[in-house]
């Protein structure tokens, strides 16, 4: 019972914040690099259909890519708060474009980049870690715990999971006590991949459906955050909203 009244708070808190904080259709906006950047081409469609069904979030029901390498990366990328990198292969982004995306995160923008390799040692991982220290080298790497805020900005999470579990936490970039760059090696995303009868198409392993179930649920935390900041869902957080809410009066 308790869990379920959690469920359905997380669902008031994911509207209001929502309705509170934007005007406009959330945007599943995703990095196009030189390399493997689209391993799951139709994931964002499961993604948006589970936003739907759970929240009264409006969605554009298409996928906004956006190019690395474009003239106008900065003007396309300050269209939405949220964009993800995602690849199992070597990264290669322009230093120019380097220089654009650690102007977004300076302005506000949230980056989640998911390693798919499933490999501890990659390709992908060491291209990645090396573009982030020339993006911010004065900021390190940080590692989640139980308490961090991604683990409750919506729904309350014990784990971190995946479709595997190669680390048991997510890394992250923090600026102006936000993390502003989130890093996954446990392949989230592929957790939503469905073929077109429906169907999952990876199995997640060892934990199954509860840990698919629980990777998604962590997917949507780092969306709700990325909408509403450092949100928890309890009660301490209430007179916040009702602040906001005499302010939009």
């Amino acid at each position: 019972m308790k869990d379920l009244k959690r469920y359905y708070f997380g669902i008031f808190i994911f509207n209001i914040c929502f309705h509170l904080f934007s005007s406009d259709k959330f945007v599943f906006a995703q990095l196009k690099y030189p390399g493997n950047w689209d391993p799951y081409p139709q994931v964002y469609s499961d993604v948006l259909d589970i936003l739907v069904l759970t929240t009264s979030v409006k969605v554009e029901k298409e996928r906004k890519i956006i190019d690395v390498t474009s003239e106008n990366l900065r003007e396309e990328l300050a269209k939405t708060p949220f964009v993800i990198i995602l690849g199992d292969s070597e990264v290669r982004i322009p230093t120019k474009s380097v220089k654009v995306l650690r102007d977004y995160v300076l302005n506000g923008g949230t980056i989640f980049i998911e390693d798919t390799s499933e490999l501890y040692y990659s390709v992908f991982d060491t291209s990645i870690r090396s573009i982030l220290k020339t993006m911010f080298p004065e900021y390190k790497l940080k590692k989640t715990t139980a308490e961090h805020v991604l683990m409750k900005s919506f729904y309350l999470i014990r784990n971190v999971t995946g479709r595997v579990i190669l680390l048991p936490y997510l890394e992250y970039i923090e600026y102006e006590n936000r993390p502003a760059i989130i890093y996954s090696r446990n392949n989230i995303i592929a957790c939503w991949a469905k073929d077109r009868f429906g169907k999952f198409i990876y199995n997640c392993i060892p934990g199954g459906e509860q840990q698919r179930f629980n990777s998604q649920k962590l997917f949507l935390n780092i969306i709700m955050y990325s909408l509403c900041g450092t949100y928890k869902m309890d009660k301490v957080h209430q007179p916040f909203i009702e602040q906001k809410l005499r302010y939009k009066k």
